[in-house]
């Protein structure tokens, strides 16, 4: 069965059972998957999770690399799930320079991608790259006016 079929009657049945059964669906993968593309910020937001990070959670806040990222596409591309790559958790996105490439990668494999960014490092050139990808979302957080909420790094 090919892709856009399996994706159908997963959502048709996921569907039939949350709607006229009432039953929870559970599948053996997750629908959609979160992927820490940069555990870096540009920002330090007063309202962010990540402003504890250095007081709660050892750990380093690198980027991840285009082969790892590589690894882990493979491997979730062996099944129809997870259908979103949302890269979305932990630091800014697109302080990682292979951001675009991760995905593209994951597009190529069937899977919709979504970026939640602060927007401030979107540059014209960027911009152009976006559109030109086969991203299917952004969102672009504007919790911040007029630097009121950022702390001092």
């Amino acid at each position: 069965m090919n892709f856009k079929l399996q994706r159908m009657r997963y959502y048709s049945s996921a569907f039939v059972n949350a709607v006229i059964f009432q039953r929870p669906t559970v599948s053996d993968m997750p629908f959609s998957i979160s992927v820490e593309a940069s555990g870096k910020c540009n920002l330090n937001c007063e309202y962010c999770y990540h402003k504890d990070w250095d007081k709660n959670i050892k750990r380093e806040k690198g980027l991840m690399s285009l082969t790892l990222f590589r690894k882990f596409i493979e491997e979730v591309s062996k099944t129809v799930y997870p259908v979103n790559i949302n890269f979305d958790l932990g630091g800014e996105p697109f302080l990682n320079p292979n951001l675009m490439d991760m995905v593209d990668l994951a597009c190529s494999c069937n899977k919709l991608t979504n970026i939640t960014t602060n927007g401030t490092l979107l540059t014209d050139e960027l911009i152009d790259r976006i559109l030109q990808s086969r991203l299917h979302k952004i969102s672009i957080s504007v919790g911040i006016v007029n630097g009121a909420n950022i702390r001092e790094g």
